[in-house]
């Protein structure tokens, strides 16, 4: 029988796939989320445990990666997503997306003139 033990930590999510797994880099799927700037006690908890803190040097901070496969695979130590609570949504916005100011005298074009799919 496995003695499961389970820790409630705080802090930001990013990248979080629970709605529906990501299929990037695995054909079945992972859920997963990056709980990011952890504060000291999550950090202490989850290296008690043996789970690594990772940091960037981004505006993540110190984060953990914490994921569940579709499909099982036997063994190994890691953090496993049981359950998730949004305090506040903020939703993701592609950096540069489609506001921007366009140029005077640039070029313009219609939908048709497109030379490359636009699905």
């Amino acid at each position: 029988m496995i003695d499961r033990k389970y820790n409630i930590i705080s802090g930001t999510a990013y990248w979080a796939s629970v709605v529906a797994p990501n299929t990037t880099f695995d054909s079945d799927g992972v859920w997963e989320v990056n709980v990011c700037n952890l504060d000291e006690d999550a950090k202490a908890t989850l290296e008690a445990d043996g789970i690594t803190i990772r940091n960037k040097g981004d505006e993540k901070g110190d984060y953990v990666q914490i994921k569940r496969k579709v499909r099982r695979n036997d063994g190994g130590v890691g953090a496993d997503l049981v359950a998730l609570q949004v305090v506040d949504l903020v939703e993701y916005q592609q950096a540069g997306g489609s506001d921007f100011t366009p140029v005077s005298g640039g070029y313009t074009s219609s939908e048709d003139d497109i030379p490359f799919p636009t699905n």
